[in-house]
């Protein structure tokens, strides 16, 4: 049976439970997405490590590249890198420019300029600068993964300056 005094000892202890929940800080998770991001983009551009690069995106994580087929699961997306990265010429950067947090702390989303270095049809190397969206999600163990990558043009390609 309810009666005022069990009423009340129930709504006190569920105000202690939800004062236990720990506040979330939106401006740390930020900070940390925003540097997961800019180390993941750092070991792009570095172009050697399939292994590592791939390891920022989840298991089940999907690219939609710029004229390209979409890439599903991790599998497809280490050949994808690995392909990328034997294109003779092949350099990608990036830069985020705004990062978003959900309230809940573990969704985020990073939104930027990137620029690839590929050949184009005559084989001469070409720049195409490009804006991307990233969809993260925090795993069990609390790292960011990337979990929809989309990258697209912003401009034609251009030659490429050679060295």
């Amino acid at each position: 049976m309810i009666t005022p005094r069990t009423s009340w000892i129930s709504t006190a202890l569920l105000g202690s439970l939800a004062a236990c929940t720990p506040a979330i800080d939106l401006e740390a998770e930020r900070t940390a997405l925003r540097a997961t991001d800019e180390a993941w983009a750092a070991a792009a551009s570095e172009g050697t490590d399939v292994e590592l690069v791939a390891s920022f995106w989840s298991e089940d994580a999907t690219i939609y590249p710029n004229e390209a087929p979409v890439v599903r699961g991790k599998e497809a997306i280490i050949e994808f890198v690995r392909t990328s990265f034997d294109m003779p010429g092949f350099h990608v950067t990036w830069q985020p420019q705004e990062v978003v947090v959900a309230g809940s702390g573990d969704f985020g989303t990073t939104t930027g300029t990137n620029e690839f270095t590929v050949p184009g049809p005559d084989g001469a190397l070409v720049v195409i600068p490009g804006h991307y969206v990233t969809v993260w999600s925090k795993n069990a163990e609390g790292d960011w993964k990337c979990v929809i990558d989309m990258f697209n043009s912003r401009a034609p390609a251009t030659r490429a300056e050679t060295p």
